[in-house]
């Protein structure tokens, strides 16, 4: 796990209208993604306590990132009506995203590269530093060739025992089958 219970942020939840226990109690998966660093399932906030936002409920996803001075924040990822060109994509770029291609990759202006996808689930872009990207040792108990992890951190589609695999920031696991029958019954990493 990159974060732990204790350093989630106590403002933070109770304006999303959440506490430590309602955490703690989430599904398994849901509770591993979000202090694994991955987004979790879409979530009904009934309770959000933000000035200046008047809902009465909003599904929304969350995440957390670590600050520059060590703080954790909570990302909060609702539902956009039209996503954001937060990462200053080109019509190309955003046409072949929309078009079905799992990533672009692109160095943004921190000079680093990125892979850049977009969150069908909220309408929102989403980057990860290509150098943090972990792929995992086995899927479905079958371990990855050296090719199957390049070409998964490189967010290509893999092939795995007849089923279709790849990278996906926007499922709490971070791995999704493409095909009809591909599932992930079993992930391990290093």
């Amino acid at each position: 796990m990159n974060f732990s219970i204790n350093e989630l942020p106590q403002k933070q939840l109770e304006m999303v209208g959440l506490t430590k226990k309602d955490i703690l109690n989430m599904p398994p998966r849901t509770y591993n993604a979000l202090l694994s660093g991955n987004r979790t399932s879409l979530i009904r906030f009934n309770n959000i306590n933000v000035p200046g936002l008047e809902v009465g409920s909003l599904d929304a996803k969350l995440s957390l990132e670590r600050k520059p001075n060590g703080a954790v924040a909570i990302r909060f990822h609702p539902i956009n009506q039209m996503p954001k060109n937060t990462f200053h994509l080109t019509k190309d770029e955003i046409g072949k995203l929309n078009s079905g291609t799992n990533f672009i990759e692109k160095k943004l202006p921190n000079g680093k590269d990125h892979l850049i996808g977009i969150d069908k689930q909220t309408n929102e872009f989403v980057a990860i530093l290509k150098d943090s990207i972990e792929a995992p040792d086995k899927i479905n108990g079958v371990k990855l060739s050296d090719d199957q992890v390049k070409d998964f951190k490189e967010g290509k589609d893999i092939e795995i025992g007849g089923q279709t695999f790849r990278l996906n920031p926007n499922d709490e696991l971070g791995v999704s089958g493409t095909g009809k029958n591909s599932m992930v019954s079993n992930l391990q990493f290093r």
